[in-house]
């Protein structure tokens, strides 16, 4: 297999085992909650999106990698941490417009992971020695877009 083809496998089988995991077990588990205070829970892995400032360390990544991905991909991460957190700030507070943070937090996040996708693509970021930055797309990133389809569902449905 080539690095592409491991590389979008295992973002697959991942986005499939959390699919499973959050329709079987935490959408249940959920379900009893105001609908704003899960939207706290959906948003606390995009909390932890400042790890995605990796791909801008030469010791993690490739020191070769096109600063055109890995700049984007660090800070456009960076930003939407602090945009997830001004959300779960607002819920946590009340605030009249915490549903207005969680649908910037959902669209920037989001917006983020498109943008990033294209950029990946067009600069082959796969084909690159990522280190351990590797699992964060194919491991952590599925989770991060599990919740913002379902925050979206969810934000749609209202």
């Amino acid at each position: 297999m080539s690095n592409r083809q491991v590389f979008i496998l295992q973002m697959l089988l991942s986005a499939l085992v959390y699919s499973l995991i959050a329709n079987w077990y935490i959408a249940p588990a959920l379900a009893h909650l105001p609908q704003l205070e899960i939207f706290g829970y959906l948003l606390l892995p995009h909390a932890l999106r400042h790890i995605g400032l990796t791909a801008i360390v030469p010791a993690v990544v490739d020191p070769n990698v096109p600063k055109e991905w890995s700049r984007p991909v660090g800070y456009g991460d960076l930003l939407t941490q602090v945009v997830a957190m001004l959300a779960i700030l607002a819920i946590r507070c009340h605030w009249s417009f915490a549903i207005v943070m969680v649908w910037i937090a959902n669209i920037v996040g989001f917006g983020d992971f498109v943008y990033a996708g294209i950029v990946a693509t067009k600069y082959k970021a796969y084909n690159y020695q990522l280190g351990g930055f590797w699992f964060l797309p194919t491991f952590f990133v599925p989770i991060l877009i599990v919740t913002h389809f379902w925050m979206f569902w969810m934000l749609c449905r209202r």
